[in-house]
């Protein structure tokens, strides 16, 4: 099992490596992260001018890094992109929020009724 994870983990490296190097030379946009720093910032507001093959892996071995890290950092082509990723986000961890929300009620609806 954990080998069909390494593949894949593998292939989708590469393909984000292959993104991130079609776009040297273009500003690329990345989500809001818990790091909070001006860098990070500025990024979040102006994007990122990926400068050339060499910075384009770097910035790509930083999204995978930040990724195994538990995080969740992504960069887009544009903006609106972005957006809409982060409302994406929002949503799925209010869905989670109310799963575990109604978990604990029926929880405790049945330590009442035990």
């Amino acid at each position: 099992m954990r080998e069909n994870n390494n593949s894949k983990e593998i292939k989708t490296y590469q393909e984000r490596q292959g993104w991130f190097s079609d776009r040297i030379g273009k500003i690329i946009y990345r989500n809001k992260t818990s790091c909070n720093c001006v860098v990070c910032e500025k990024v979040y507001r102006e994007g990122l001018l990926i400068e050339d093959l060499q910075h384009s892996g770097y910035v790509c071995d930083c999204e995978f890094s930040f990724n195994v890290d538990g995080h969740k950092l992504r960069y887009f082509d544009t903006i609106e992109e972005r957006d809409e990723y982060e409302l994406l986000i929002k949503d799925i961890n209010h869905m989670e929020r109310l799963n575990q929300m109604i978990k604990r009620i029926y929880d405790t609806e049945d330590e009442k009724n035990n």
